[in-house]
């Protein structure tokens, strides 16, 4: 119910419905709302558009970008409401339609909405997706994205297929979200284009071997049609053969 709460508090200011000042505190010039204002372990994160904002607990680090809402439910599991963020360090996000879970505290996992999917990126180190519904998760290594369907069918969220990460796309809008120094955030790039180039290799590998299964069925069902066209003309001329002989008076 206290979850509850905090959406409508944030919907209620993207529909400029007034809202008592105690309610709320107003972070880094007017960024992010923070709900309750006091809160320490159940908080609601919001940030207005255009802008981004970074929670920072222990190792752990967590940007917001533009017009983004999450909420804290636990020490270490946040629920992804909308937008997009990056997650620095070992969490637990829940979607609506799944969890991920980041046990490495280095790692660096970017999540968005976008449509009726989720957008999940790994850009350094792992992440476990639990579907609702799987019977058991899938694991996205470093330099991989894949997507989870916002849908949920006959009790079951849809995961896409692994893919390397647009590397152009996250690099700008991982800049757009940066909080740091330009030569951290170069040093940072340098390092996940290493692991983007070894994914894209990897993944192009798979589709290799893939293509190459698919063309050797194929040859394989050619040369079984050609076998049995063959078989087929064979007995067609017996066939005649026979035919032939019996109108002849030969049999």
């Amino acid at each position: 119910m206290k979850m509850l709460r905090i959406i409508l508090v944030f919907l209620s200011f993207s529909m400029e419905i007034h809202v008592e000042a105690e309610w709320v505190t107003l972070l880094n010039q007017a960024a992010l709302i923070q709900y309750p204002a006091d809160c320490v372990e159940v908080c609601g994160y919001k940030t207005f558009p255009l802008r981004k904002y970074t929670i920072e607990e222990g190792k752990r680090k967590i940007t917001l970008g533009s017009d983004t809402i999450i909420l804290k439910k636990a020490s270490e599991i946040y629920a992804f409401v909308s937008g997009e963020a990056l997650f620095k360090g070992v969490v637990a996000i829940e979607l609506p339609v799944g969890m991920l879970k980041v046990e490495d505290e280095k790692s660096l996992i970017y999540v968005s909405k976008r449509d009726d999917k989720y957008l999940v990126r790994t850009l350094l180190g792992a992440v476990k997706v639990e579907p609702k519904g799987a019977a058991k998760g899938v694991e996205i290594p470093q330099g991989y994205e894949n997507t989870i369907s916002g849908v949920i069918v006959n009790g079951f969220a849809e995961v896409g297929f692994p893919i390397s990460i647009d590397a152009n796309e996250m690099i700008y809008k991982w800049a757009s979200m940066y909080d740091g120094s330009k030569k951290q955030f170069a040093a940072e790039v340098a390092v996940f284009k290493e692991i983007h180039a070894r994914a894209r290799n990897e993944i192009s590998q798979v589709y290799t071997e893939i293509s190459e299964r698919m063309i050797a069925s194929h040859n394989e069902q050619m040369e079984k049609e050609k076998i049995r066209r063959e078989k087929d003309r064979r007995e067609r001329a017996a066939l005649q053969r026979m035919y032939e002989r019996k109108v002849m008076g030969l049999e």
